[in-house]
């Protein structure tokens, strides 16, 4: 038997959440059914039914009856089918990789190869790609390379150095990166060049030195020196020996592979040359010096020479190999160089001294030489003049008419040889020709000169001889001068031309001067130039001396006058018989006219009334400070209150308003300004009083004002001590800064008193009656009509009230009390009133407060700060302005104001 159960589902509609899938993500699905016209079910799956859910990637879940959720794995196009019983529905998707995970990278294309064996010829690539978390190759993704040596094109290593090396692949993801290291073995290429080495000292003829050579690749890498294959050696010059040195390939590598001997023979430079059958070479040059000495060789230039001359030495050095080689033999290898001297060079050069037979004697690596060379007396080089026996050529002397010289000859050669030639003297003048008036002189080799006139312009005396056609000449130079300082007259004048007595002195100011003069010759009248003389200006007052001579040159022979004091200037020269001339002169200097002055106060302020002393000191030009009387200005106006005193260029300075004074002294151009302030006196000498109204009605308030004033009525502060008393009824009210207002209460006239420090004045005003100021003053029959009245209103109320009422009872007494009883106590009211004491705010008080009459009043409100009475009271009063008073054991009264901690004695 068999049962059938159909439902209305025709076919199936799978949908996806999204449009775009990978392996990471999971994805929902849902499933739609139809009926058999196309139309949507409700339910979509029948009430108890289900749907079967398949996938080709990764595995799938069912949520409810018509929907899933799929967790992929594989990527690719893949296939989500819904089936209904035998109705199926299928949706294919494409899922792409999820994020990578691993990076696989390798030297093989088809085989894992993390290390790799390569020569600095070849190359190695890297194939890598990376995986997602289900093993899915990410396309697309970029893979970096990096490597520790050579460089990487794309994936493909080009190796450089020989070594292992390091090759990194390397993906970089937004929150991971995935690392690949593989390794690289390089090992040398095939040779690219070859070098040679060694040899590269001096070397000398007959002597060797090895050649080495070493081998690189086309990166500079060190090659198996065996991979070069046969080689040849070939040189410009010398022999070369050919060494094999075998290079195992076990080893590494390595440089300066010995390949040869190579001996110099001749001197200068010999390139040696490798060439290898693979076509690689390379040449060094060798530097071959002299081998070893076998002969020294010396040659002159000339065997007899005069001392003027010099004679050339060629030393030569002879090797084993017969290079020869010219040599400069140090001078110490020299053991004999007769009296002459000896330069070191190529050539040597030997310079005679003196006549003779010269041997010369020399040692060089062993090998010792002689020469021998005759040398003659050179010509005369000089003549040399002496006086005194001292060398005087070209001298100047400086002689009296009354002295001689007396002067020698001789001759030298270039060498220093002395001989004592004739020769010829001449004595010459401009002024005189004829030699009989000059001097005595003989043809020989001494000359006496002895002058006849003196003369400023030099004589000349001269040697001549004659050699070989050439004359030499000497001479020496004589100035005949006068006789010694013997006339000696100094004379001085100040600017006015007047030359006082030296006796008297000069008396001049810092700002003239004194000229000088000098009249100096010998015997006979020959004059002297004032060079000769010194100087010296002598401060008088400490004794004190500086030399000013030239200073007085240079300014003409002008002494300025600058510090005022006495001095004296003196002049002195001492003659060749060691007299001592001089001449002097006294100058009394005062001071200069003043250029500046300067105003020093005792004081910069000062009380009005006071006295400041005003000091004047005028500079001159050259700084002298000195008393100077000025004319005055006082701000810029005239000087009421300057004036001179008996000292010279004092003043004083009595300023009685006060403010602030700009005191100018003037002389001349310059003026020097002090700045003074005058302040105003503390005690009031006089007071103005202004009050706001001379009438007024009750109960309004009048203002008071003062202004205080010194004795030279400056404006001062009013006293806080100051004080206000209305003699009417009413309240003084202290506003500060000299102003008070007094609340009337009584009407008619009224006085105020003012009292400032000892200065008291007083202000009369009318309070005129109003009905506010008839009931505030008071009085029981002003209270008795104001009563009736009231009752008189209390009355037409209650008839009013009990008219509302009706037929109601009529309210009792007792009511009556209680309803219209407004508290108002006629008799307190007038008590307040008639208690009420004049306010003052005086101080000190007029007089301490009477004792108040036992009348009701009501509690001050004034907070006081203390308001108990101490031990040493015998009465305690408080007033309504805080003002407390204590009487002591002696009836004395004290009295503190509000606020002070001190009691006062009060005094009437």
């Amino acid at each position: 038997l068999l049962e059938f159960h159909t439902t209305n589902v025709s076919y199936l509609n799978v949908t996806a959440s999204t449009s775009v899938f990978d392996a990471n993500t999971p994805i929902l699905f849902e499933v739609v059914s139809f009926d058999q016209f196309g139309v949507i079910n409700n339910p979509n799956i029948p009430v108890g039914s289900s749907v079967e859910w398949i996938t080709t990637s990764g595995s799938i879940s069912p949520i409810n009856s018509t929907m899933a959720t799929m967790a992929p794995s594989t990527s690719g196009l893949q296939t989500v089918t819904a089936c209904y019983g035998v109705i199926c529905s299928s949706f294919d998707l494409i899922i792409n990789p999820g994020i990578p995970v691993q990076l696989i990278a390798s030297l093989d294309s088809t085989t894992s190869l993390s290390a790799q064996t390569i020569t600095a010829d070849e190359t190695a690539e890297i194939f890598s790609y990376v995986l997602d978390q289900f093993g899915n190759i990410v396309t697309s993704q970029t893979i970096n390379y990096y490597s520790t040596n050579g460089s990487m094109v794309g994936t493909v290593f080009y190796p450089y150095s020989v070594g292992i090396h390091n090759l990194r692949a390397e993906w970089n993801g937004v929150s991971n990166s995935l690392i690949v290291d593989l390794t690289v073995t390089v090992t040398p290429g095939t040779p690219d060049a070859i070098e040679l080495s060694g040899c590269e000292s001096i070397i000398a003829s007959g002597t060797s030195c090895s050649v080495y050579a070493t081998t690189f690749d086309q990166f500079g890498n060190l090659v198996w020196f065996d991979d070069v294959g046969s080689y040849s050696f070939a040189m410009t010059n010398g022999n070369f020996v050919k060494i094999q040195t075998p290079t195992p390939h076990s080893q590494p590598p390595s440089a300066d592979i010995l390949v040869g001997d190579y001996t110099g023979v001749l001197i200068g430079t010999s390139t040696v040359t490798i060439s290898t059958s693979t076509g690689l070479s390379y040449s060094i040059d060798v530097e071959v010096t002299h081998g070893e000495m076998a002969s020294l060789e010396l040659i002159t230039s000339s065997g007899t020479i005069t001392a003027d001359d010099t004679l050339e030495i060629n030393a030569t050095r002879i090797d084993i190999n017969g290079n020869r080689l010219p040599v400069a033999i140090p001078i110490g290898n020299w053991t004999q160089l007769a009296d002459g001297t000896l330069t070191e060079g190529i050539p040597h050069v030997w310079t005679p001294t003196f006549q003779g037979t010269k041997t010369l004697t020399v040692t060089y690596e062993s090998f010792t030489e002689n020469i021998t060379v005759f040398v003659s007396r050179g010509l005369l080089d000089k003549l040399e003049l002496s006086v005194n026996d001292q060398v005087s050529n070209d001298f100047l002397f400086n002689i009296t008419a009354d002295q001689t010289i007396d002067a020698s000859i001789k001759a030298y050669d270039s060498k220093g040889n002395i001989w004592y030639p004739l020769v010829d003297w001449s004595i010459t003048h401009s002024m005189w020709a004829n030699q009989s008036e000059l001097s005595k002189t003989s043809n020989s080799t001494d000359t006496l000169f002895s002058p006849v006139h003196e003369s400023m312009e030099s004589y000349v005396i001269t040697a001549s001889y004659l050699e070989e056609g050439t004359t030499h000449e000497t001479q020496i130079y004589v100035l005949v001068s006068k006789g010694d300082l013997d006339n000696f007259i100094i004379t001085a004048e100040d600017e006015n031309g007047d030359a006082p007595s030296q006796q008297d002195g000069f008396t001049i100011t810092a700002d003239e001067s004194i000229s000088f003069s000098s009249e100096l010759s010998d015997f006979d009248g020959n004059t002297f130039d004032q060079s000769i003389l010194s100087w010296i200006l002598v401060n008088q007052s400490n004794g004190e001396e500086s030399d000013i001579s030239a200073s007085l040159v240079q300014n003409g022979m002008v002494w300025e006058a600058s510090t005022a004091g006495d001095w004296q200037i003196y002049a002195y020269s001492i003659n060749n018989r060691g007299q001592n001339l001089t001449s002097s002169f006294d100058i009394i200097v005062g001071h200069g006219v003043a250029l500046y002055v300067e105003v020093v106060a005792s004081a910069t302020s000062q009380d009005a009334g006071g006295m400041i002393t005003l000091t004047v000191f005028g500079y001159d030009s050259d700084g002298n400070k000195f008393p100077q009387t000025v004319s005055w200005k006082e701000n810029d106006g005239l000087p009421h209150n300057i004036n001179s005193t008996e000292n010279e260029a004092e003043y004083s300075f009595n300023g009685r308003i006060s403010g602030n004074y700009s005191l100018s002294a003037t002389h001349a151009a310059s003026t020097d300004v002090v700045d003074v302030t005058v302040y105003s006196l503390s005690i009031p000498k006089y007071i103005t009083v202004n009050a706001s109204k001379t009438t007024l009605e009750q109960l309004d308030s009048l203002s008071i004002s003062v202004v205080a004033f010194d004795e030279y009525w400056n404006i001062i502060e009013v006293p806080s001590s100051s004080r206000v008393e209305a003699s009417g009824r009413g309240e003084v009210i202290n506003n500060g800064q000299g102003n008070w207002d007094i609340e009337t209460l009584d009407e008619g006239k009224q006085t105020a008193s003012i009292s400032v420090g000892s200065v008291s004045e007083e202000v009369n005003y009318t309070v005129e009656g109003n009905i506010a100021g008839f009931f505030a003053a008071g009085g029981s029959l002003y209270y008795v009509g104001a009563g009736l009245v009231v009752l008189i209103a209390l009355a037409v109320v209650a008839i009013g009230f009990r008219f509302l009422r009706g037929s109601g009872d009529y309210y009792d007494d007792e009511d009556d009390d209680d309803e219209y009883d407004f508290g108002y106590d006629v008799d307190s009211v007038v008590g307040t009133a008639a208690g009420t004491s004049t306010q003052s705010v005086a101080r000190p008080p007029a007089s301490p407060p009477t004792k108040p009459e036992p009348i009701p009043e009501p509690e001050p409100e004034v907070e006081q700060d203390s308001g108990e009475t101490e031990d040493w009271m015998i009465d305690y009063r408080i007033e309504d302005d805080g003002t407390e008073w204590g009487q002591a054991d002696d009836e004395v009264w004290y009295y503190r104001e509000a606020g002070q901690s001190d009691w006062i004695e009060w005094s009437d």
